[in-house]
């Protein structure tokens, strides 16, 4: 009964000892096991955190390279900022030269159109006033005409007087139209006159007869009529000249 005890004590101490010894042999390879585990892991991790620490110094690196470039895009922007402030402002300026400028020649066209229409007008009014101070002084001038024929001495002969009334009347006539019958008047006197002269008293004749002859036959023969005809026609021509000089001093005041 003891050995039966003492078997079963060793048998269960043994047992004891295998489990033991199993736990131990477990435990061993456990712990062997998790080295080689850790070690694997650390070699693992540490390659790891290498990598990481790579990229970390790399994305720092970008982000220094980033944060430099957006330092010098803000300061480009800042300049381009500036930049475009001074363009707006010079095409702001640019924009008001514009408009004064056209203000200037919307300015400048009006007062050229002005100009131009008051040029028209006086070229105009110039030559009215020309075809006026042409006409005018076509006029004086057939009025001076007559006056100079008006200063001569009269003629003593018959064909004198006739050639000169002729002429005398074609000119008053072109200084006034008027004129010409006055001047018909002394052509048709001519001959009484003239024949009147051709009667004179001898120097021998009787003062009667001289008398007779210088105022009855003076008056009957029609020679006074001549005088009379030539000194009318003087007066109307004169008078027709001092119109005409009034004419010509009212119109140019």
């Amino acid at each position: 009964m003891l050995n039966r005890d003492v078997l079963y004590r060793r048998n269960e101490t043994s047992n004891v000892l295998m489990w033991v010894g199993i736990t131990m042999v477990v435990g061993l390879l456990s712990l062997a096991v998790g080295l080689w585990l850790g070690n694997t892991v650390l070699d693992s991790s540490g390659d790891k955190v290498s990598e990481l620490q790579a990229e970390v110094q790399g994305l720092q690196s970008d982000l220094w390279l980033a944060d430099s470039q957006s330092q010098t895009l803000t300061e480009d922007l800042a300049a381009t900022t500036q930049a475009e402030g001074s363009l707006r402002a010079q095409l702001s300026q640019v924009e008001k030269n514009v408009t004064s400028a056209i203000q200037t020649l919307a300015q400048q066209k009006s007062e050229f159109e002005l100009l131009s229409s008051a040029q028209e007008q006086i070229e105009a009014y110039g030559q009215n006033n020309l075809d006026s101070l042409r006409e005018m002084s076509d006029t004086v001038e057939k009025h001076r005409l007559l006056l100079v024929e008006l200063r001569k001495e009269l003629p003593q002969t018959r064909e004198e007087s006739l050639s000169y009334w002729i002429s005398m009347k074609t000119i008053a006539a072109k200084a006034d139209p008027a004129l010409a019958p006055p001047a018909d008047k002394v052509i048709l006197k001519i001959d009484n006159y003239f024949d009147w002269s051709d009667r004179t008293p001898s120097v021998t004749a009787s003062s009667d007869d001289y008398l007779d002859w210088r105022f009855v036959d003076y008056t009957s023969s029609g020679a006074d009529a001549y005088l009379e005809a030539t000194a009318s026609f003087t007066k109307e021509a004169m008078l027709a000249v001092i119109a005409e000089m009034d004419t010509v001093v009212s119109q140019l005041n």
